[in-house]
């Protein structure tokens, strides 16, 4: 994905009167590693971090200053400059008036929830140009990047089977396709989304002598010569809290649209029905985790939050 926004912001870059000075990249959601930033920051480009928290308390907000001068300027989470509450825009008001009065290359890096929200809600599109996001992995993409994690870390290399069929799930055939679908699935169900594949991936994993109950005889026969084997077993299935499903969805889709709050910062963007907080809940289910400081989205939770609320209503995240 690195090579992938080198690669695209590249000739970009080279143009001196391009036609277009901004460049907008939506992120799938959950990326803990904040990629287009830490991107930025490693080749020395200037990046713009968010506001303090108190601009989002006042109803008009200065722009931004010092942002003229030359190179690569990027914003790399644009979700964070603004709270759903009716101050919270004013901030990604100010800065999109900025950016779209500055000659100078920029790029913006937003998180897909919060790019459909801004779209609706401050007018983003007409302020910024068509996003780019990265090609979704696929089986192959994941196969080829779980065995490079694989080589970089062990002596022997490992054989990952099913736990129910003793099916090797990383093994081609002679022209390099996999004999079992087990990674394109995982690619589906992650939405093509990498980390979510991965942290997928990982829950999914046991030790033989740590499964023995999920592992059945027809896998074990399989297995023989096997130099060290890992069982990949179906995950956890992820339940929002009942009785109170409604606040629990509230609270996932604020922060999706944030991309993760504190614990007061969540209170002034939710609607105040005099339910029970439901954080330690979602929690305990595995949804939310503190990360940080911040409350956020797992990312092997990703998948099922997204189903549940496409299936309440909500709006989702435009990739």
């Amino acid at each position: 994905m690195v090579a992938e926004l080198d690669q695209t912001v590249a000739a970009w870059l080279a143009d001196a009167a391009p036609p277009s000075w901004l460049q907008v990249v939506v992120v799938p959601p959950c990326d803990r590693l904040d990629l287009v930033g830490s991107c930025a920051r490693g080749r020395g480009h200037r990046v713009l971090g968010p506001p303090p928290g108190p601009m989002f308390d006042a109803f008009e907000v200065p722009a931004p200053e010092g942002l003229e001068g030359d190179g690569l300027l990027v914003v790399p989470r644009l979700e964070r400059w603004f709270l759903r509450h009716r101050n919270g825009l004013a901030p990604v008001r100010a800065l999109l008036a900025r950016l779209c009065g500055l000659e100078r290359h920029c790029l913006v890096g937003c998180d897909s929830w919060a790019w459909a929200f801004l779209v609706k809600a401050v007018g983003a599109r007409m302020m910024l140009p068509e996003p780019l996001t990265f090609t979704p992995f696929d089986g192959a993409c994941l196969r080829r990047w779980f065995g490079e994690l694989v080589a970089d870390r062990t002596d022997a290399s490992p054989t990952f089977r099913l736990a129910h069929t003793g099916d090797d799930v990383m093994a081609c055939d002679d022209e390099g396709r996999p004999h079992h679908g087990h990674l394109d699935q995982l690619a589906a169900r992650s939405l093509g989304i990498p980390w979510v594949a991965w942290h997928s991936w990982r829950a999914s994993l046991r030790v033989s002598t740590h499964c023995d109950e999920q592992v059945s005889e027809r896998a074990r026969a399989a297995m023989a010569g096997d130099a060290r084997t890992f069982w990949v077993v179906e995950p956890n299935d992820f339940v929002v809290p009942r009785h109170h499903e409604d606040r629990a969805l509230l609270v996932l889709q604020a922060l999706l649209l944030h991309g993760g709050l504190t614990g007061e910062r969540l209170a002034d963007v939710l609607p105040a029905t005099g339910e029970p907080d439901v954080v330690h809940a979602l929690r305990s289910a595995g949804f939310v985790e503190r990360d940080e400081g911040l409350l956020r989205i797992r990312a092997a939770a990703y998948p099922t939050v997204r189903r549940a609320l496409q299936t309440d209503g909500f709006p989702l995240g435009a990739m």
